[in-house]
């Protein structure tokens, strides 16, 4: 009895000892799978599950060396009584006995006795895929919108004229306007034209207005200024109206 309560001992050492062995793999485990590390937790994985089996087989060692021992600590118990009953003095057996009986029926009653989870596996169905995690996208910046030059005429009352190199032309409702064009308007009339970078422009009579080249890219505080110059040196004559597209307005 006294080897085998020892070798049950030993048992229960080595069974604590793995578990903490357990709770390290899995630990790792987890740490892998969070970090995107799947080859490494895959791995780790595979020895959680030698480990889970040492375990299994500890217990049921446990389990097994119990039963036995509350066996024999019975049948023990037994032949003393039957030696007591025939007048045999059995007070130092009868006390040994009681002791090996009431070790064993606690040891019958420890929670490790009927723990099952070490026969089942530790992984739950997530835990059997390592998949790369997808690769995150790439930012895209958004491209801003490409300048745009030039405009075209979107109104006309009277006489005007599109003056472009050494030619003119009469302006006509729908007219493509290219940097540098100069919009002439006759005595009682008025031009309407859309310029892509500023928004709509309304010409009066007696003016020339030169379509303004490409600005360079400007923040938005100062896009408007640039615009405001730029009419302003491509205007001769009385009066200019404004109304840009970006909500803003001004008056020449």
């Amino acid at each position: 009895m006294q080897s085998a309560g020892r070798s049950i001992w030993q048992l229960f050492d080595q069974f604590n000892a793995t578990i903490k062995t357990a709770n390290a793999q899995k630990s790792s485990y987890r740490l892998f799978r969070k970090d995107g590390k799947m080859a490494e937790a895959e791995n780790m994985a595979a020895q959680l599950d030698n480990t889970w089996s040492e375990l299994d087989n500890l217990q049921r060692q446990i389990v097994s060396q119990t039963h036995n021992g509350m066996s024999a600590a019975n049948a023990w118990c037994d032949a003393v009584a039957s030696m007591t009953a025939v007048g045999c003095s059995t007070n130092k057996a009868q006390a040994s006995c009681a002791k090996s009986q009431s070790q064993w029926s606690k040891q019958s009653s420890a929670p490790i006795m009927t723990k099952t989870q070490y026969a089942t596996t530790w992984r739950k169905p997530e835990d059997y895929k390592f998949d790369p995690p997808p690769a995150p996208c790439p930012a895209v910046e958004q491209a801003s919108p490409e300048p745009r030059p030039g405009g075209e005429v979107r109104e006309i009352r009277g006489r005007a004229f599109v003056v472009r190199g050494m030619r003119s032309y009469p302006v006509k409702v729908g007219m493509k306007l290219e940097p540098a064009d100069i919009i002439a308007v006759e005595d009682g009339s008025m031009v309407q034209i859309y310029l892509h970078e500023s928004g709509v422009l309304k010409i009066t009579e007696k003016t020339k207005f030169e379509i303004p080249k490409l600005q360079a890219p400007e923040t938005e505080s100062g896009s408007f200024a640039k615009i405001g110059d730029a009419l302003k040196k491509g205007l001769q004559g009385p009066s200019l109206e404004v109304k840009c597209s970006g909500g803003g307005g001004a008056r020449g």
